[in-house]
């Protein structure tokens, strides 16, 4: 079966073709107030560990929610961390903050990750029934950002990562890393395997150049592994601890937020949210600066690289190719495939490149300019 439009036809693509089907929520509204779990956990390779677990409020789940395993920075406390479990509780996430037994060895919070991810799959969570344990994030603040460099090379069950100040190509840090004092050699540069956010400071690092933050973002980009790094003007080691403003906390969940709703739920208005060069039009209760040009790093680049975005400077401006729906920068036979499956299936979201929810005829015209071109217009 075909359908055509002007010159250019779509097959019917059998149901296992389909990609980007859009998940149904998991919440019925934001908000609330988590659900908050003190527990101890059986650590990987013996012991136990101290843990605190977060659900949405009860009345608002409608059904199971993805899960993240989250880290602490070196020698913090669960607390430090709290702000972003909340947020992600109230916004349809079951977190697991895990305290790792050693807060200086790297090995320490690796293991910590991963037994928060066992805990939150096993009977013992007292939110299991709530709890989707095929989406799995991670998230963690400073050496717990490095850390979970090595988790997602090691460990299969993540989906997805977050790094507040920041993402590294190694556990060890990188010319991006201020808490190894930007100085730090890679050793050893891990692979990466799953789409990562990089939240970074702009006041350290300056010697090694305007790229220095984007370090990790160039490793994920060279493997074809979606990526996207911000670097907030005017921010310090801290914006991503229990003492930040309630401002910078709300900046952070922002962007932390929208990186899972996009690669754990499918969320058609992430990518979007992302992208925003106004974000505070997406929350006009928080009271942060109004424009990219004012909120990121004008020291450090900040990129994007995923659904067809390759942008190595944010505040230089951006070329979204959403047409590009296979990510090798050309707009050709494969992204037709892909649209075409799409296009059948109306709320397939691959094929959504105006952004509204559904694949229909208002992303043809999209998606036809750039097949002529063979290249992103």
């Amino acid at each position: 079966m075909c359908r055509c439009f002007a010159t250019i036809c779509f097959l019917t693509l059998p149901a296992s073709a389909q990609l980007g089907q859009a998940l149904p929520p998991c919440i019925s509204a934001p908000g609330g107030t988590p659900r908050v779990a003190d527990v101890t956990i059986p650590q990987q390779g013996g012991g136990t560990l101290t843990a605190k677990v977060f659900a949405p409020e009860a009345s608002l789940q409608i059904a199971p929610c993805p899960c993240i395993t989250m880290l602490p920075g070196g020698g913090a406390g669960i607390s430090s961390v709290e702000w972003a479990a909340n947020q992600l509780a109230r916004n349809g996430y079951v977190v697991i903050i895990t305290l790792p037994a050693s807060g200086g060895s790297v090995a320490s919070y690796n293991t910590a990750a991963k037994s928060g991810i066992d805990f939150l799959q096993s009977a013992s969570n007292p939110f299991r029934a709530g709890t989707d344990i095929t989406r799995v994030g991670g998230a963690g603040w400073s050496l717990g950002a490095r850390a979970l460099t090595r988790t997602q090379d090691e460990d299969p069950r993540l989906d997805a990562i977050v790094a507040w100040d920041n993402l590294a190509v190694s556990e060890t840090g990188d010319a991006g890393s201020p808490q190894t004092n930007c100085n730090s050699v890679p050793n050893p540069v891990r692979t990466p395997r799953v789409p990562a956010l990089g939240q970074a400071s702009d006041n350290t690092c300056a010697q090694n150049g305007i790229d220095a933050k984007k370090t990790a973002w160039t490793w994920w980009r060279q493997n074809n592994i979606p990526a996207y790094e911000i670097v907030f003007a005017n921010s310090n080691h801290f914006w991503w601890s229990g003492n930040a403003s309630t401002t910078q906390n709300a900046l952070a969940s922002y962007y932390t937020l929208a990186w899972f709703d996009r690669w754990l739920k499918n969320d058609p208005s992430a990518r979007a949210r992302l992208m925003d060069t106004t974000p505070s039009s997406a929350a006009p209760n928080i009271a942060w600066s109004s424009n990219w040009g004012s909120l990121l790093s004008p020291s450090f680049r900040s990129a994007a690289f995923f659904d067809g975005i390759d942008c190595p400077d944010l505040r230089a401006g951006c070329s979204f190719c959403a047409a590009d729906l296979s990510g090798d920068r050309v707009v050709d036979d494969a992204d037709f495939v892909l649209f075409a499956a799409a296009y059948e299936n109306l709320f397939d979201l691959t094929g959504d490149l105006n952004a509204d929810g559904v694949t229909d005829d208002a992303d043809f015209p999209i998606f036809a300019q750039s097949y002529d071109a063979l290249l992103c217009p």
